[in-house]
């Protein structure tokens, strides 16, 4: 093992190699990739592109590049990720290299694409990312139950393992930009319950170009409901129907972690509207019945 780099091995065969990236070693690092890793991940500084070539890069926080080590190869070029969001478009000063690999059991194709996807997802969550794509709804279509759960247990092992151990000490992300799914995603996870003309509201308000693609209100309906749920994986944002200020039954969206009741008590409480008593469970209407 060259000096700096060091293996961490996870049941079921998969080894996670990290990789220093300094001087000439990146694309060396990317060519064994190329053939010794199934995934790999760029970590380091993230900057936003200048509007042009004479200003300086603007900062977004530390951030991550997810890829398949199989579009490397496919590429003929080991390099090429890091050419692009290092030399060329300058996106990226990258410090670590994560390698992942399951020697002598390659990982299936569409079960390789949807751990990638998966991990995109969640790291978005907290860390810019150069990656455009958060969502594989056919490849996740095609995986039995059986490999979903595998691939949840291993993307959560790999979040664990790069959030608690391998990432430096007090290294914090500023989540910026990203695709559209992903920009209103952060606005529901951060403002909390929000109808869809709320977030269509503030999503305009804050520059996301969700006119670009039809009607706004179609748009955050179809990347926070349909797409969210048809990538089969931990939902991040839920939504249910209630009745709106028009009178009229509309979507709320709300983050996972909350209960129905209490996104809409949440929602009501904020919008200074009258909220109901909390209704009592039937187990503690018929312990009070016993008693």
């Amino acid at each position: 093992m060259r000096q700096g780099h060091r293996t961490i091995r996870l049941p079921g065969g998969i080894t996670v190699t990290v990789v220093p990236l300094t001087g000439t070693t990146p694309v060396k690092v990317l060519r064994a990739a190329a053939y010794h890793a199934d995934l790999y991940l760029l970590w380091g500084e993230t900057f936003a592109p200048p509007i042009n070539k004479w200003e300086f890069r603007t900062p977004t926080g530390s951030g991550f590049y997810v890829g398949m080590s199989a579009a490397l190869r496919e590429e003929l070029r080991a390099g090429v990720s890091l050419q692009q969001w290092s030399n060329r478009q300058e996106r990226l000063d990258p410090r670590l290299a994560i390698l992942i690999r399951r020697a002598g059991r390659p990982l299936d194709p569409e079960l390789l694409r949807w751990c990638e996807t998966f991990l995109i997802r969640q790291l978005w969550l907290r860390w810019t990312m150069l990656n455009t794509v958060s969502s594989c709804p056919t490849a996740g279509s095609r995986l039995t139950r059986h490999q979903l759960t595998y691939g949840l247990w291993l993307t959560e092992r790999l979040l664990h393992l790069i959030t608690g151990r391998i990432l430096p000490a007090g290294a914090e992300g500023t989540p910026t930009g990203g695709p559209i799914r992903e920009q209103l995603l952060r606005l529901v996870r951060t403002g909390g319950p929000m109808l869809t003309t709320e977030i269509v509201a503030v999503a305009l308000k804050r520059g996301v170009p969700i006119h670009n693609h039809g009607d706004p209100h179609a748009t955050v309906r179809r990347d926070l409901a349909t797409r969210e749920r048809d990538s089969r994986g931990p939902t991040r944002v839920r939504h249910t129907h209630i009745q709106g200020p028009s009178g009229r039954s509309t979507s709320l969206f709300y983050p996972a972690w909350m209960s129905r009741s209490e996104a809409v008590r949440a929602w009501r409480v904020r919008n200074n509207l009258p909220v109901p008593p909390p209704r009592r469970s039937r187990r503690s209407r018929r312990s009070r019945r016993r008693g």
